[in-house]
């Protein structure tokens, strides 16, 4: 069995502190901003299963494609939608 390994890709964890002010006032006034901005603006989510398909595709293939990045197809999401009901969702 082969075994290949990504070395481009890393994720990092940082322990939260102990309350919510706490969190906030560590965040630079930039990223507060962006979180502020889309909360001003009454943004919502919606989580669901193959019912948000189409919708979150049209979002995604445009930010894949706006940052170069080769899009799955259309296909490849409800498959996955299908194939876990229980467990997949997209928000």
């Amino acid at each position: 069995m082969t075994v290949k390994v990504k070395s481009s890709k890393m994720s990092m964890r940082l322990d939260l502190p102990a309350g919510v002010d706490l969190l906030w006032k560590s965040f630079s006034s930039k990223l507060r901003n962006q979180i502020n901005r889309p909360i001003k603006e009454e943004m919502t989510v919606r989580i669901g299963g193959i019912e948000e398909l189409d919708g979150f595709y049209d979002v995604f293939s445009v930010n894949m494609r706006d940052v170069g990045t080769p899009v799955y197809g259309r296909k490849f999401f409800a498959e996955i939608l299908r194939a876990f009901p229980q467990s997949a969702r997209i928000c």
